[in-house]
């Protein structure tokens, strides 16, 4: 079989492989078999990849049998698809789910805190469990770890557990995995008591998955504030492998360590300023090439000059041609790109202000959490927004106005507000419509007029290599479970946001039938200090 059949054979895979239930990590073992199955079937001698000479045609190009294996960290990001699994605070509601982030790319997954029932929201959409490859948790406050080691078990499938439910999802057995990655986590310091103790102590088993869990050490919350987690879990569990104790640079700032098998971005976590020890974290991709003006073609060609060069000029290596012409990378090749992710949960500032706002600096998408606001129906209850601001500062949260002074300092391009409080309804329900316009609006009196969104469960971002956004809100159905309204002896008066969110599709506008609302329970009926202490907030 040739080359060219063993390239669409790993095509094949790779296609396969966008279904939901056959993205797991052991694709890239696959189409290494398969394609070493169709090599040995050749009837001419074998020559192996280390032996391969590039193939060149008439015009300088090379061939197929110049390919060189590349780990992920050599690939570059196109699209980076991010869904929202949860957005509530402190507990769940009728419509939102606790907190949970996932990042797709590269065909894995990144999920980013993982509150109760984080896997339930998890098979509403396209992804699946054994596709999440890293995990990051922002703190150890019940409403963001929760889920975690539910969400471990269910990313165990892939691993071939042994259990009736992998073996009818056809997942490969134990025996074929002992080469796959594993599993890794990062978190603060008490991480992995909690998980030793959590999957310990429940008899989990986790079949042939690996994981690796890497704490945050050195945090200010804990070494000055004395906010050391209470157990320690010395014991490790089966199927964990050693992981690190990551210390903070000269700057404060974490910088994680990553292998050849992560996609081409750096991590730094920033220490924020909550009730426990908390970290945020910045994406940054690494610096992708400028577009390459195609002029430069026809001149490489004139001289007999290879276009596999064009690679190494597009990182800046110039071009000298035979008649002592130097060709300069700036002037055939446009300005670098890369962008830049923002994920900051629980905070109500930074703890260093200085250091951590250069290093948020010119985010594409910085999403911040506003559990609290002061919206119509409130002022006209008699609360203000200076005590809404107060009662969200002492609990260590933050107000749509507070992320949006933090956006407008740091220069971000866009912000996605998350983690409200339960008072807020997260469906498309006019009335909930109506508040989280309001909630938008607050925020973009600071920040600017269609820079803001409001997430809701199961919404999706696409980030474009250019940095833009595209928002998609989910459908909700009309038979959705009945909507509270909070201070519900106030009518809320229609019309006080003028406009309506620019991202937001016609498909989210909701009924136009208005149905009698629900009081709800004596806590959503409760104050804002009532309602967002709860100790997993």
């Amino acid at each position: 079989m040739s080359a060219v059949a063993c390239l669409m054979t790993f095509s094949t895979a790779a296609l396969l492989a966008t279904r939901r239930h056959l993205r797991h990590p052991l694709l890239p073992k696959l189409t290494r078999t398969m394609c070493t199955a169709a090599a040995t079937t050749r009837p001419r001698r074998d020559i192996s990849m280390s032996q391969a000479q590039p193939s060149q045609d008439k015009d300088g190009e090379t061939g197929l049998m110049d390919f060189k294996p590349r780990t992920r960290s050599d690939m570059q990001l196109d699209y980076l698809d991010l869904t929202f699994l949860g957005t509530s605070s402190g507990a769940p509601s009728a419509t939102r789910n606790q907190q949970s982030l996932a990042l797709q790319m590269l065909g894995e997954t990144w999920l980013f805190d993982c509150g109760e029932a984080a896997q339930h929201r998890l098979m509403r959409t396209t992804t699946s469990a054994p596709s999440i490859r890293r995990i990051f948790i922002s703190h150890l406050h019940g409403d963001h770890v929760f889920g975690l080691p539910g969400m471990l078990c269910a990313i165990a499938t892939g691993y071939g557990g042994g259990t009736s439910s992998s073996e009818a999802l056809g997942h490969t057995s134990s025996d074929e995995v002992d080469d796959a990655q594993p599993v890794i986590i990062y978190g603060p310091q008490g991480l992995r008591a909690f998980l030793r103790a959590s999957l310990g102590n429940a008899y989990a088993t986790l079949g042939s998955m690996k994981l690796q869990i890497n704490e945050l050490v050195g945090l200010r919350a804990i070494e000055h504030q004395g906010m050391r987690p209470h157990c320690t879990v010395s014991e490790p569990l089966s199927s964990e492998v050693e992981g690190e104790s990551i210390e903070p640079d000269a700057d404060g700032v974490w910088r994680l360590p990553m292998d050849e098998h992560a996609p081409p971005l750096t991590i730094e976590a920033l220490e924020l300023d909550h009730s426990v020890p908390t970290v945020g974290w910045v994406l940054t991709e690494r610096s992708r090439p400028g577009k390459l003006d195609p002029s430069v073609v026809p001149i490489l060609k004139k001289h007999s000059i290879r276009l596999t060069q064009l690679k190494s000029f597009k990182l800046g290596v110039p071009i000298e041609l035979p008649d002592g012409t130097v060709l300069e990378p700036s002037q055939y090749v446009g300005k670098a790109t890369s962008r830049k992710l923002a994920i900051l949960s629980d905070m109500r500032a930074l703890k260093e202000p200085a250091v951590a706002e250069a290093v948020l600096s010119g985010a594409n998408l910085l999403v911040h959490e506003a559990t609290n606001a002061c919206t119509n129906s409130d002022e006209l209850n008699g609360v203000s927004p200076k005590k809404v601001e107060r009662t969200a500062r002492k609990h260590g949260h933050s107000t749509p106005q507070m992320a949006a002074a933090l956006a407008r300092r740091v220069k971000a391009q866009h912000l996605l507000l998350t983690h409200f409080s339960v008072r807020y309804v997260g469906d498309s329900t006019p009335h909930a419509v109506r508040t989280m316009d309001e909630v938008r609006a607050l925020a973009e009196q600071l920040f600017g007029a269609g820079r803001v969104t409001a997430a809701v469960d199961l919404m999706t971002v696409r980030m474009f290599i250019d940095g833009t956004l595209q928002v998609n809100f989910p459908r909700f159905s009309e038979a959705t479970v009945p909507v509270f309204v909070p201070h519900a002896n106030v009518r809320p008066q229609v019309g006080l946001v003028g406009g309506s969110n620019a991202t937001r599709p016609a498909a989210r506008d909701g009924s136009s039938r208005l149905r009698e609302p629900n009081r709800g329970t004596r806590e959503q009926r409760g104050s804002h200090e009532e309602v967002d202490t709860g100790g997993r907030a």
